[in-house]
């Protein structure tokens, strides 16, 4: 099969001391770390009858420059390779000239009474946003997971100095960290993984936002593109661990689709736990992702969230232009949802007789407990089990598959049009739950087809587009559907259960 032939829905139906960021006092703002094979030279520890050592710190350029650790209230010092920065307050850095805005290499030399060390570091200006591209590509998206990376480097021009495009990559080979050079215009190779990691681990995911965090510290904020096959709220259906996010086979192939995938509940979990966080925005270069219960599950992860209620073609965001929008400050998520959607519009992407498109939103995760509290009112009175729906024409479906027992399903429709037709867009109640719809979701752009699998190329009723995909119980009558949509926080909080469901 021509490799263009995909989606990026699983459509088979079924740390180190100077890897932390210090605080630095100087007229600019600058962050040392460990250069990769460098770690093990750190020193396990280093104590002194003192409060403080000097760092002899000689750069390329010649220049002595000379910095102190002070220790905060304490009278000797430990330098931990596991937790970071134990013990340490600040690093004074006195410097002979500014450096504004580039890296460089240097050598460090740690001198005590009773060793000595010398390190190769980084000296990095402090950020703005950093954004990281996670790439879970151990399965049938490998083929395009480089292309994608140097998609980003020919859009590299738009990286203000200022900023950090960052791209953690499990293919085929070592799982490894790549950032992108505006200057170069390339790739340099920052991180590489003793062994083969788990990508679909909620500890894979967390182990390197926490890198991404003490390696790039960021003013302003992050920002998080999940890059893989995805599924929504709905658990795989071809491996003992069933999730919902991002596949990784454990074998190194390009093809295999059977493995680890990562619960959005799990995804969460990273966020919130890592040093991040939160982030500026999470955006889903996957299938599906863009459904209520996945808004609902990730609200407290990010300010806003990008995504597609359907699938989304293999070659997936076209991310030479999407570095601009990732780094526009002030941060308009609405043109990373456009960027994209303009793109296959413009361009009218068609391979192997298949025509691509992109079905896209943007929400704002601030207005989604509003939004929720004004959905429950009408679920609890219009869509009680047992009460029958009206036939809604045109009712736009998301997802074609099958599951592991062969069951066909449709499992999504548009919830703004679902709730317009059940309520009645004459009525009070849905012009007030409209318009917190609204206010949740910022942007809707959308050509009027796009690509399925399993279907071939779908037309889109875009007078009928909302943006966000729901199931809706009545209109999805799969049990092994609802089973697990009730293990959603939102069945709950939205009031299905209450009706009956």
């Amino acid at each position: 099969m021509n490799k263009l032939v995909f989606c990026r829905y699983f459509w088979l139906f079924a740390a180190l001391v100077f890897s932390s960021c210090y605080e630095v006092e100087d007229t600019t703002n600058y962050y040392f770390k460990a250069l990769e094979g460098q770690e093990d030279k750190l020193p396990t520890s280093i104590s002194q009858n003192a409060r403080s050592f000097e760092f002899e710190v000689a750069f390329d350029t010649g220049q002595e420059w000379t910095a102190t650790i002070e220790g905060e209230n304490t009278d000797w010092l430990k330098l931990s390779a596991n937790e970071g920065s134990a013990g340490i307050n600040k690093i004074f850095l006195k410097a002979e000239e500014n450096n504004l805005g580039k890296a460089r290499e240097a050598e460090l030399y740690i001198m005590a009474k009773t060793m000595g060390k010398r390190i190769k570091v980084i000296q990095r200006p402090h950020t703005q946003r950093t954004v990281l591209l996670y790439m879970a590509a151990e399965n049938s998206l490998a083929s395009f997971a480089m292309d994608d990376v140097m998609e980003l480097v020919q859009g590299s021009a738009s990286i203000p100095n200022e900023d950090n495009m960052l791209v953690y990559i499990d293919d085929t080979k070592l799982p490894r960290i790549y950032q992108i050079d505006p200057e170069k215009r390339d790739t340099v190779r920052v991180k590489t993984f003793d062994t083969d990691l788990d990508s679909a681990s909620p500890e894979t995911v967390k182990l390197v936002l926490n890198y991404v965090y003490q390696n790039y510290n960021s003013e302003e904020g992050y920002g998080l593109v999940m890059w893989s096959h995805g599924e929504g709220f709905i658990p795989g259906t071809s491996s003992a661990v069933t999730r919902y996010i991002g596949i990784d086979n454990g074998k190194n192939s390009p093809s295999a689709n059977t493995g680890s995938s990562l619960d959005v509940r799990d995804l969460a979990t990273s966020i919130t736990q890592s040093d991040i966080k939160h982030l500026q925005f999470l955006f889903f270069d996957a299938c599906f992702m863009q459904t209520i219960e996945v808004i609902y599950q990730l609200k407290d992860c990010a300010d806003y969230i990008v995504g597609s209620p359907c699938e989304i073609p293999g070659p997936g965001a076209p991310y030479s232009v999407m570095t601009k929008p990732f780094f526009s400050h002030p941060l308009d998520v609405k043109d990373i949802s456009f960027e994209y959607y303009n793109y296959y519009d413009v361009n009218e992407v068609v391979a192997s007789g298949s025509r691509y498109g992109a079905v896209l939103s943007a929400v704002d995760c601030s207005k989604v407990d509003a939004f929720t509290k004004l959905t429950r009112n009408l679920i609890t009175q219009y869509f009680n089990y047992g009460k029958e729906l009206p036939n809604i024409p045109n009712l736009i479906r998301y997802g074609f598959g099958s599951y592991g027992d062969g069951s066909r399903y449709s499992l999504y429709s548009d919830f703004g049009q679902v709730i317009k037709n059940v309520v009645g867009s004459d009525s009070s109640e849905y012009n007030q739950w409209k318009a917190a719809y609204d206010e949740m979701v910022i942007s809707r752009d959308a050509t009027s087809w796009w690509y399925t699998a399993s279907h071939g190329t779908q037309l889109l009723d875009r007078s009928n587009y909302t943006g966000v995909a729901a199931c809706v119980p009545g209109i999805c009558t799969e049990s092994i559907t609802l089973d697990d949509f009730r293990a959603t926080d939102w069945y709950a909080a939205a009031g299905w259960d209450a009706a009956g469901w």
